[in-house]
């Protein structure tokens, strides 16, 4: 039996500062966390608690998908792969 997916504890806080700088936020929780949509752009990002590794499929999904995916431990590390080219 699959085990019910797990919110990593830091998620709710991140998604928060992402809507504080306007980014939208959607949780999809596979095959990544969120969809996050920043000025135009759609951008992929894999919450992380600190210490946590990914999955196998994570990784998998991650070295295949063409467009933009982020992996985040931190609120700083989310929004500066939402802003990108450290463009605020």
């Amino acid at each position: 039996m699959r085990r019910a997916a797990r919110i990593d504890a830091n998620q709710h806080e991140l998604v928060q500062a992402l809507k504080k700088i306007g980014a939208k936020c959607f949780y999809i929780k596979e095959p990544v966390d969120l969809v996050v949509g920043f000025r135009g752009r759609s951008i992929l990002l894999e919450v992380k608690r600190p210490g946590k590794p990914m999955t196998e499929a994570q990784k998998g999904f991650i070295a295949t998908w063409p467009g933009e995916v982020h992996v985040c431990y931190t609120i700083d590390e989310a929004i500066s792969s939402v802003v990108g080219r450290g463009i605020a």
